[in-house]
């Protein structure tokens, strides 16, 4: 999975306390900021949590596709 923030971000700290080895807000930042941009899928369950949780919906999340097996 690829996760990124894309332009508006208010810093409201809300994906930095769901996932905060994924997301990232520097001091005296203007955005979050995505610290691990390929989190293991293991985290996947935060970044979501994350996702609908932003009240400005400006985290991005994007799934690896998964290659289709031949029998």
């Amino acid at each position: 999975m690829h996760v990124k923030i894309i332009e508006g971000c208010i810093v409201c700290r809300q994906c930095e306390c769901q996932a905060p080895d994924v997301f990232v807000i520097e001091e005296k930042a203007h955005s979050a900021r995505v610290h691990q941009p390929h989190p293991n899928g293991d985290r996947e369950a935060d970044v979501i949590q994350a996702i609908k949780g932003c009240p400005v919906h400006v985290i991005k999340l994007k799934r690896d596709r998964v290659p289709a097996t031949v029998d």
